[in-house]
């Protein structure tokens, strides 16, 4: 039978094996304080590590909110040029242009159609109207597609569309008005003047729009613009005309008519005096002696009838 010593020494080596066999729990925050006041060892540092959380904080920020800039908006394109209901004034017989002028419009075209009856007039340079006074000039580094109308008539006059065929289509709006210009000639329809004396006639264009190409002078049925023979002299402005003839003499009288190219011509006539009175002035005096005699006798005789009475 074994010793009370010997069992004694087998239970401590079983409880010394066991304690050898438990797993290291480490060394927590107050066993190293405790471990620190009471031994004299160096001292032992024990980090605290925290997980990070998994969720999100609910805090609300104080105040308002601010909001991501906008991004900027796409700017459209600018279809025209050109500036929207215009008016052209032209005169008739003239060629007046409608300008239309537009940006990049990439594939579109550009047509013309004419309010009035809606009657299609022109796609690009191409013409769908019978009337060939009507046609499209395109001037390429200005993109300008311009509308001109040859010999314009009274008829011609009215509201024209440019359209470009963008999506949806776009239009810009030209009016067309028509005059017609005429010529005049100042002191008309007759002109007295001494013989001796200067002639002077000036030929004055109005409602016209543009300066004719030339103007001639007829006297009678003889152009005489270049007549240095009968000593005419003729001098050209912008909207006017003027002839001369320094010494006016007895074969200087007639019909005189000014013609300028884009106008109506207009005529005058004149009369060389040689000293007497103007043929229509002594009509005119004649004329009005008898009518002051017969008034005056009428009077008299009315009241010698009711005298009588």
């Amino acid at each position: 039978m074994p010793s009370l010593s010997s069992v004694l020494f087998s239970v401590l080596a079983l409880m010394m094996i066991a304690e050898a066999r438990k797993p290291d729990r480490g060394v927590t925050h107050e066993e190293a304080n405790h471990h620190h006041q009471h031994h004299s060892s160096p001292a032992l540092t024990v980090l605290k590590f925290h997980q990070p959380s998994s969720t999100r904080s609910n805090h609300v920020p104080i105040g308002p909110i601010k909001q991501p800039p906008e991004p900027p908006a796409t700017l459209q394109p600018r279809v025209f040029f050109s500036e929207n209901s215009t008016i052209v004034l032209a005169q008739t017989g003239s060629t007046p242009i409608m300008h239309c002028e537009v940006g990049d419009i990439g594939e579109g075209m550009v047509s013309w159609i004419r309010r009035k009856d809606y009657h299609l007039l022109t796609v690009g340079l191409a013409t769908y109207i019978s009337d060939d006074r009507f046609f499209t000039a395109h001037v390429r580094h200005a993109q300008d597609w311009a509308l001109h109308v040859k010999f314009a008539q009274e008829q011609d006059a009215g509201l024209y569309e440019c359209q470009v065929s963008t999506h949806p289509p776009t239009s810009l709006f030209v009016e067309l008005e028509l005059v017609e210009a005429k010529a005049e000639i100042l002191g008309a329809p007759d002109k007295f003047v001494k013989s001796g004396s200067a002639l002077r006639l000036t030929c004055v264009l109005r409602k016209s729009t543009e300066p004719p190409v030339y103007v001639f002078w007829y006297h009678n049925d003889r152009m005489v613009n270049y007549d240095a023979a009968l000593g005419v002299v003729v001098r050209h402005g912008r909207y006017s005309s003027e002839l001369e003839i320094t010494t006016a003499k007895a074969e200087h009288s007639g019909n005189y008519s000014c013609v300028p190219s884009n106008t109506r011509p207009a005529s005058i006539h004149v009369h060389i005096l040689n000293g007497e009175k103007p043929a229509a002035m002594q009509h005119g005096s004649k004329s009005s002696a008898p009518s002051w005699r017969s008034q005056v006798i009428s009077l008299v005789l009315l009241t010698f009838y009711y005298l009588m009475r």
